[in-house]
C-alpha cells in the first residue's frame, strides 16, 4: 500500500480542523494531524500551526490542481511530501522537474 504524506504550515491556518472540512469537502479522503512548526523568517522565529495530511493506498495523489487549490485557499508558500519509495521532498520538485543547480 502506499502512503503520501504531505505537511503544510501557514500563519493562515489557525487549526487543522479547517483544513480538514475543506479536503472533505473535495471529497478526498485522508488523515490528518495538527502540530506546530517552527520556521526562521528574515531573522525572527515563528511558530506555525502545521497539517501533517497522510493519503493510504487508492486514495487521491497530490497533483498540480490539489496542490494548487490548497497553496491559494491556506496560503501557503510551499509543502514538504513524502511519496513511500518514490519522493521525498519539496513538493515543486515532485509536481516539475527541479529548478534547482544541483538536480538538473
Amino acid at each position: 500500500m502506499n502512503t503520501t504524506t504531505l505537511s503544510i504550515s501557514s500563519t493562515d491556518i489557525s487549526s487543522c480542523d479547517k483544513v480538514a472540512t475543506y479536503l472533505q469537502h473535495c471529497g478526498i479522503p485522508c488523515d490528518i494531524t495538527q502540530n506546530k512548526t517552527i520556521l526562521k523568517k528574515n531573522g525572527n522565529f515563528h511558530i506555525e500551526t502545521g497539517c501533517r495530511i497522510v493519503f493510504s493506498g487508492r486514495n487521491k495523489i497530490v497533483d498540480e490542481k490539489m496542490w494548487s487549490n490548497l497553496k491559494t485557499r491556506f496560503k501557503l508558500d510551499c509543502a514538504h511530501i513524502k511519496v513511500e519509495g518514490h519522493f521525498k521532498g519539496c513538493i515543486n520538485d515532485y509536481l516539475r522537474p527541479s529548478a534547482c543547480p544541483g538536480m538538473k
